[in-house]
């Protein structure tokens, strides 16, 4: 029953999207993970969950190679059941946004994980391929998301996993290396 009410209240809430071009919410201007600095390029509030989006410099939010989210859930709202419904978002999107490689774990800190990769097909080779890494912790008002994504344009899908499978034990420690400061909406 819990979860039929936070999917509701999501849905719900899903209807007033407020858009924001740059408005930091929670600031966080500038964060540096695995030697990269990335900026604030996008925000947006939708009821009771906020938003940022982060770049590095001179990149496009249409067309990059990594980006890192924050969703801040600022509701008394458990941090396994946002995972629980993420990973059910995740699964019912698969056929859509051909899904693949998803999986969920717990870190040896307590973090709940949630790896993927998404792509979009373009003939013999991927238009798009991007590996996702969702960190969600609790803290003393809600619940973080922090997401990692790394893309890739017109590569065959065999050759991107392939990399991703060398490369994402490092991606991995530098999403948790991050320190997630206590999130407290200070811009509404």
């Amino acid at each position: 029953m819990d979860r039929l009410k936070f999917y509701l209240l999501f849905l719900l809430s899903a209807f007033s999207l407020g858009v924001n071009a740059q408005t930091d919410f929670f600031g966080i201007p500038k964060m540096e993970i695995g030697g990269e600095e990335y900026s604030l390029v996008w925000s947006a509030k939708i009821k009771f969950r906020y938003v940022e989006d982060f770049l590095p410099k001179k990149v496009s939010n249409t067309h990059f190679t990594s980006k890192v989210s924050i969703d801040f859930y600022d509701a008394d709202v458990d941090v396994e059941k946002v995972a629980n419904f993420k990973m059910a978002e995740l699964e019912a999107s698969k056929t859509e946004n051909l899904l693949t490689n998803l999986s969920h774990s717990v870190a040896a800190n307590g973090d709940f994980l949630i790896e993927y990769v998404a792509f979009v097909q373009g003939g013999e080779k991927m238009q798009v391929a991007e590996w996702n890494l969702c960190r969600l912790v609790a803290n003393s008002r809600g619940v973080v998301l922090l997401q990692m994504k790394r893309r890739e344009y017109d590569v065959k899908l065999d050759k991107y996993l392939s990399r991703v499978e060398k490369k994402k034990d490092a991606w991995v420690k530098e999403v948790l290396s991050y320190k997630i400061p206590d999130i407290v909406v200070k811009n509404q």
